[in-house]
């Protein structure tokens, strides 16, 4: 059983470390959520890792 994992803030910190790892590791976790300011760059964060579920704003991401 995989870890569902809820990212809030996708910058320069997120790219190279979290996200990586958590994608590397795809067989303990998976990226349910992700949630930046930034619509853009939520979205292109959402389509590099294949996560559908995208928001600008962190109470969002929760009410999942």
């Amino acid at each position: 059983m995989r870890l569902r994992v809820g990212v809030v803030g996708c910058g320069e910190i997120a790219q190279m470390s979290h996200l990586r790892y958590l994608d590397e590791l795809n067989d303990l976790f998976e990226i349910a959520s992700i949630c930046d300011l930034s619509k853009e760059l939520a979205e292109k964060i959402g389509a590099r890792y294949r996560v559908e579920s995208r928001h600008t704003d962190y109470r969002c991401l929760l009410e999942e």
